[in-house]
Formats: structure tokens, sequence, C-alpha cells
């Protein structure tokens, strides 16, 4: 016999991030987090190198703000499917913004990679400034694994 923890009952009350699947707010998101990859890519690719590290901060709260819209509706979505996975509704949505994850990740794929080819010399003295202070993780991770990068078109492929 199975016991019943009274689960079933339980619902999530996920208004704080979106009010349904038809919050406007959505398909807001999803049309404009492509738009404004690829005009952070067109500011930023193959000038990382040559930021100063206020600029640097700038880019780095640039890319964040990009995908936090993006994230919080893919958390969403998971909690939504993980909650009624027979929805088509929710599979549907789900799957489009997977597509369109992907799809700013390759985008946005040189970011890491950029930061990664910077000079020991040049890393050492923005790892130093107290401007990339909140940043300072990211950018020493990103150094640290920089030997396991591929190239941006093999990246893009994984």
């Amino acid at each position: 016999m199975v016991k019943e923890l009274g689960a079933k009952k339980i619902r999530w009350d996920l208004s704080d991030l979106f009010s349904g699947l038809d919050d406007p707010q959505i398909n807001e998101i999803i049309d404009s987090t492509q738009k404004k990859a690829k005009e952070f890519s067109e500011k930023y690719k193959t000038k990382l190198v040559s930021l100063t590290a206020a600029d640097l901060k700038i880019a780095y709260l640039g890319f964040e703000s990009l995908l936090k819209p993006l994230y919080r509706l893919s958390q969403y979505m998971s909690l939504r499917y993980s909650t009624d996975a027979a929805n088509n509704k929710i599979k549907a949505l789900l799957a489009q913004v997977d597509e369109i994850e992907s799809r700013v990740q390759n985008e946005l794929v040189f970011f890491e990679l950029e930061l990664a080819k910077i000079s020991q010399e040049k890393y050492l003295v923005l790892k130093a400034d107290p401007e990339l202070k909140e940043f300072s993780y990211s950018l020493e991770m990103t150094k640290k694994t920089a030997r396991y990068n591929l190239s941006e078109e093999e990246e893009k492929i994984i």
C-alpha cells in the first residue's frame, strides 16, 4: 500500500515571477532578449581586452542585466513544467525558452572567451582594481579555466 504524503494539494505561488503563462512579460522577454544580446555583442565583441576596469564593470553589469530576465523566465517555466509535465502549452513555451537561451548563449559566448585571453599582466591589474571587486571571482574563474576553452565556433556547437 502506497502512503499518501499530502503533496497533491501543495501548489507553489509563482506569482512573484509571472502572473501566469499568458503574462505579457513572457513574450516581452522572449522578443527583447535576443535583440539585447545582439546589441551587447556588437558593442563589446573584440573590444574586451582594451577596456578599463570601469568599462569592464559596465560590461559585466550589462551582461547580467541582459540575462536576468531570461533566467527568471527559465526558472518559472521549469517550475511550471515540474508541476504539470503533461500540459502542452507549458511544454511548448518551455521549448521556446530553451531555444532562446541557446541562441542568446551562442551570441554571448565571446564574453568569457575574450576575457580568458586577457594577458596575465592586465588580468592582475583588473583583478586588483576596486571597480571590479564584485566581479573578481568571475574574472578569476574565467582566467583559471581558460585552458579548457574551445574556439568560439566550437563552443557554439556544444
